[in-house]
């Protein structure tokens, strides 16, 4: 900003300079050339200019043509009658199915007692007080021995702690790291 003042001031005064400059030469030419009974010249010059032109009349402007009317808008369109509404009914029940039909059963007859007919009651038996020993298992026999027995084998196997055990993940790595520095370094 500064830069565009000390630009415009600098040009304003060298103009200013050289118009006075070109005023102060022309006034002694005009004055030294001049009598005392004379009519400076500059002054003649005025007088015999001939006198301005008449400025032209300015003519208001046409009046400008109405704006035209818009064209009326077009008349509304009728509603369109709404959607007819179409009422579902619901569907008519369904007829029930008959009831079954009711049958009235009868206790049977009496049978007679035993002798006299075919189809007599024959008294209950009465249970024996022990059942039967065939769901049982034999009596085992003692094994010889020398011999081995799978049953004695599983149902030893069954008393053992399962969670003792005596091969276990942990100990195998335990005893294969314990054991590695031997194999490696003898």
């Amino acid at each position: 900003m500064a830069l565009n003042f000390s630009l415009v001031f600098t040009l304003y005064s060298i103009i200013f300079l050289l118009t006075t400059a070109s005023s102060t030469t022309t006034t002694q030419t005009t004055t030294s050339t001049v009598g005392k009974d004379q009519v400076p010249r500059i002054m003649c010059n005025e007088c015999e200019l001939p006198p301005p032109p008449p400025q032209p009349k300015e003519c208001p402007p046409p009046p400008s043509p109405p704006p035209p009317i818009p064209p009326s808008p077009p008349p509304p369109l009728p509603a369109s009658p709404p959607p007819p509404v179409i009422i579902k009914c619901p569907p008519p029940p369904k007829p029930l199915p008959p009831p079954p039909p009711v049958v009235i059963e009868c206790p049977p007859p009496p049978k007679p007692p035993c002798g006299g007919g075919a189809d007599c009651l024959l008294p209950t038996l009465p249970e024996t007080p022990e059942e039967p020993q065939y769901l049982q298992p034999p009596p085992q026999l003692p094994s010889s021995p020398g011999t081995i027995d799978l049953d004695d084998i599983i149902s030893g196997a069954n008393m053992i702690n399962p969670l003792l055990r005596y091969f276990t993940l942990n100990s195998f790595t335990f005893l294969l790291l314990l054991c590695l520095p031997y194999y490696l370094f003898i």
